[in-house]
């Protein structure tokens, strides 16, 4: 049967076959757009060279960023309407031709004109993908796609650098970019060959939301630029306060325009659920410590006990194998017992102990102390990252799952670009004055603070039973039915 002609089936009744399937269309999308984040890293050297774009630095990596971030959460919208399955595959395609367009780029503006366009199709494929997984998994058996989804994700982190290098100084950095086209239509033909047709209610009358839309990118755009700058700068100046102040204003009316409008791109009254806005605070805040441990760890390595990069890289590969498969059994574990607060409660503050070890280190540390205390943030993060991204999406309505579920990610995106701000700006304050050592002890105490603030808002975290079935409503939700 072809899939144009499949029956649409409840999403209780979906063939595991066609489970397993899609879910390597979702995890392929999944890693492209993280790949895509840390790959040009290491290549930018060589772009810069040959397109003698050097005062372009920055905007190849911002663009991207900057354009992904506005639009998940419009993707997330869409896929609530439009179903996932279109949209997915609709990003995998866009973001495939973009990445092509990036390979061919003749000059530094097209390659940043062409790598925004690309972060549009990555924040619709990656809002699909996401939810998806939960339109695959009821939330008692979602621990472990998430899990799988956390560890694509940080894999992704830390073969990016290396496969950029390889290709920047073997065939040519153009196939940073043109190495998408066919992984990306590969996980486009998967998806749409196997991807099931899933029942939903149709939303009558929809209007797409442009106020919302505009003031949100009004909004988002200049605070991440303004992020950008300070993460750069020792102090704020005020070019970095006018874009910081334009954004607050935008994202004031961001909210005006959602209150009014018929069909929001994020609905607020979902927010007053103390789940959901205690989980996707905690998400967020969580991926701004992550971002601490992962980037300032190799830089303790490299500028304190002086390895080369190769072996200060090579300290992630074991935090990333702890985290992915933490959050694995994280997932596992909350679907068998059918609870998740007292494991957040113990895994963030595992997570604070061992950032406060990390902390405590200087000159004087093993590398393999480095390592242990390393391991132990991670392994703490690992265990309770994924109860809030459960937390949420079992506590929301299953209309609005698409929206709830790209906010967790659109946070995440926002946390980090705030956290690596906040960390460059106390680098580059600290740095000259105390030195190297100090700093990032005070880098890797404010990531215990973060920590420490999970730590206390996870005893108001309400625990409800995990839905069995995607068919069931959400807590709260009579008749919520199906999507």
């Amino acid at each position: 049967m072809s899939p144009a002609k499949k029956p649409r089936v409840h999403l209780h009744e979906l063939d595991p076959r066609a489970v397993a399937l899609t879910m390597v269309g979702v995890l392929t999308a999944i890693f492209m757009g993280a790949l895509d984040q840390t790959i040009v890293a290491t290549a930018m050297p060589a772009i810069v060279r040959s397109l003698n774009g050097f005062n372009s630095y920055a905007g190849v990596v911002s663009a991207y960023l900057i354009a992904s971030t506005v639009a998940l959460p419009i993707g997330g919208k869409l896929s609530d309407v439009y179903g996932r399955k279109r949209l997915l595959i609709a990003g995998m395609l866009w973001f495939t031709a973009a990445s092509v367009l990036c390979g061919v780029a003749g000059s530094m503006v097209q390659l940043i004109v062409f790598r925004a366009v690309k972060g549009l199709g990555a924040g619709l494929m990656q809002a699909a993908a996401t939810t998806t997984i939960a339109d695959l998994y009821p939330p008692a058996r979602r621990g472990r796609a998430i899990g799988l989804l956390s560890t694509v994700s940080i894999l992704a982190s830390v073969v990016g650098p290396v496969l950029g290098g390889y290709l920047a100084d073997g065939p040519g950095w153009r196939y940073v970019f043109l190495i998408n086209l066919p992984v990306g239509l590969v996980g486009a033909a998967v998806a749409w060959r196997y991807f099931p047709r899933i029942h939903r209610a149709k939303v009558e009358d929809f209007r797409i939301d442009w106020w919302g839309t505009l003031t949100l990118a009004f909004g988002v755009v200049p605070v991440l630029l303004a992020l950008q700058d300070l993460g750069e700068k020792a102090g704020w100046d005020g070019f970095t306060l006018a874009l910081l102040a334009f954004g607050a204003v935008s994202i004031g009316g961001f909210f005006f325009a959602e209150a009014k409008a018929a069909h929001p791109i994020v609905p607020l009254h979902a927010f007053r659920d103390s789940i959901i806005a205690i989980g996707l605070l905690n998400t967020a805040l969580s991926m701004a410590a992550m971002y601490g441990v992962t980037l300032f760890v190799p830089l303790f390595m490299q500028s304190v006990l002086h390895t080369s990069a190769q072996v200060s890289g090579e300290i992630l590969l074991p935090l990333t194998a702890t985290f992915g498969i933490t959050a694995t059994a994280t997932g596992l574990l909350v679907g068998r017992i059918n609870r998740y607060k007292h494991l957040a409660l113990a895994g963030s503050a595992i997570a604070v102990l061992g950032c406060l070890l990390l902390a405590q280190a200087g000159p004087d540390t093993s590398r393999f102390g480095l390592l242990v205390d390393s391991v132990i943030t991670g392994f703490g993060l690992a265990v309770c990252m994924p109860i809030y991204n459960i937390a949420v999406q079992n506590a929301a309505k299953l209309q609005a799952l698409g929206v709830v579920t790209s906010m967790v990610y659109f946070l995440r995106l926002m946390a980090g670009s705030v956290g690596v701000a906040v960390y460059g700006s106390i680098l580059a304050a600290e740095t000259p004055r105390l030195g190297m050592a100090p700093a990032l002890s005070h880098i890797f105490y404010v990531a215990a603070g973060l920590i420490a603030m999970i730590l206390a808002s996870t005893f108001f975290l309400k625990e409800i039973p995990l839905r069995r079935s995607n068919a069931a409503p959400a807590a709260g939700d009579p008749g919520s039915g199906q999507r």
